[in-house]
């Protein structure tokens, strides 16, 4: 999943919570759509490098212990600046960005699209420890090229996702 993806993802999760009646600030949104991207910051080493694919998805930044960490750290800083509800959705966003980068697995597993042979999460980080390093010696414009042949649903996926955090902006208007 692109960044682009897990941004309309985050901020489809910020505004779930009017489904039961309640409102969060447009800076709370931002909040829970950086919880739901910042976890992609690990690419940008590998990116500066040329390099450019899934094998971030292996780095200890991309699994569930980083998002309570980083939670945790958050919380701590920030006190109770924030309500709960926000909390929340900080970590599901997180999360949903785990589950969105696992998908293409989960869909080549099923046989839906072939580019995502192995998971792409270590779900259980520390205990199971999986490195994945699909592209690590391809360039950038070769596993990108990689990526869209052959993640047909993924992106039809992610653009329906972006679609449809587009249409809720205009309808929240």
């Amino acid at each position: 999943m692109t960044v682009m993806g897990h941004i309309a993802a985050s901020y489809l999760v910020s505004q779930s919570v009017r489904l039961v009646g309640l409102h969060i600030t447009p800076q709370e949104s931002a909040l829970v759509i950086i919880a739901g991207t910042i976890l992609d910051l690990d690419a940008l080493p590998l990116w500066l490098k040329g390099r450019i694919g899934m094998q971030h998805h292996a780095l200890p930044t991309h699994t569930p212990l980083a998002i309570f960490a980083g939670w945790t750290i958050f919380k701590l800083i920030t006190g109770r600046m924030f309500p709960t509800p926000v909390h929340v959705l900080m970590i599901v966003s997180g999360l949903l960005h785990l589950a969105m980068d696992d998908s293409g697995y989960w869909l080549a597993k099923k046989r839906l699209q072939r580019n995502t042979p192995v998971p792409q999460i270590t779900w259980m980080y520390p205990f199971r420890n999986t490195m994945i390093d699909r592209f690590a010696k391809d360039g950038a414009v070769s596993a990108a090229v990689e990526y869209v042949r052959g993640a047909k649903v993924s992106i039809v996926l992610e653009a329906s996702i972006v679609l449809t955090a587009i249409w809720v902006m205009m309808r929240l208007r």
